[in-house]
């Protein structure tokens, strides 16, 4: 039996899976701004300073937002950003329920007081197309909790 295919899909530019990438060119209007990707949308809210934050959202390319911001420094990021940043993915679409996908098996450890995603609604990447369904019903089905205020 052949082994299913992994699905990695991080480029936005990947198909039939590159429209679930964080850096696909869709609007995502939050705050009361529009954003171009999903991307952008989460990275206005890191930094701490208004300069940081235009320097961010100014570059050329979503991959290359995402590269300046995740090589921010400490300082520049606001306090709180690695408990504070799964509500700001939340707030993005509220209504929506919430598959948070990731290479960072480090978010579903138990007893990290910086982590707040529950393993039923993570996958870790690489997965298989049958994984994705999987995860996806298990999300859909799941009772909704209410949007986190803010």
């Amino acid at each position: 039996m052949a082994k299913p295919a992994e699905i990695r899909f991080y480029r936005a530019n990947e198909k039939p899976y590159g429209a679930f990438s964080n850096l696909y060119r869709r609007e995502v209007r939050l705050d009361g701004q529009a954003f171009p990707t999903a991307e952008h949308a989460y990275q206005a809210a890191k930094a701490r300073r208004r300069e940081v934050r235009d320097w961010i959202l100014a570059a050329p390319s979503p991959a290359l937002l995402a590269m300046a911001a995740h090589g921010l420094y400490q300082w520049d990021i606001v306090p709180e950003w690695s408990r504070i940043k799964f509500e700001r993915m939340r707030a993005v679409r509220p209504d929506v329920p919430v598959l948070y996908v990731s290479g960072n098996a480090d978010l579903t450890l138990v007893g990290r007081s910086d982590v707040v995603v529950d393993p039923a609604t993570f996958l870790q990447k690489p997965f298989t197309a049958n994984q994705l369904l999987s995860q996806v019903r298990r999300v859909i089905d799941a009772p909704r909790r209410p949007a986190p205020r803010g």
